[in-house]
């Protein structure tokens, strides 16, 4: 089962040196509005996340937000290694605080219902 982005509870991380959201949960796509992406990361052995990826179905490390579209290495990859580049601010926010602060348009489906 998937969350609604307004109702899921996200944590500031920075992705790749770039400020994003996170969460356990699983982020229903349709519920995203327009101008954010959404990915999936990966988890190993360990447990730690170790990649991210468009669409996780096994080893689930959680989900992320983020204002602008990753780079892949190579353009028929759809996935990225972490190593690194995922570091935990700690600051809970909602979505919506989020959204604010990074001056998205606050449009498209997730916003509607609101």
């Amino acid at each position: 089962m998937s969350d609604n982005i307004l109702e899921a509870e996200f944590e500031t991380v920075e992705l790749f040196g770039k400020t994003a959201l996170f969460t356990n949960s699983r982020i229903d796509r349709d519920s995203v509005p327009e101008g954010y992406f959404v990915y999936d990361l990966r988890h190993g052995d360990s447990g730690n996340p170790v990649a991210v990826e468009p669409f996780v179905g096994a080893n689930h490390a959680g989900t992320v937000i983020m204002t602008e579209p990753l780079k892949f290495k190579k353009a028929d990859e759809q996935y990225r290694r972490i190593g690194r580049g995922l570091n935990f601010i700690g600051e809970n926010v909602s979505f919506e605080e989020f959204a604010a602060e990074y001056g998205q348009e606050q449009s498209g489906p997730a916003m509607e219902m609101s």
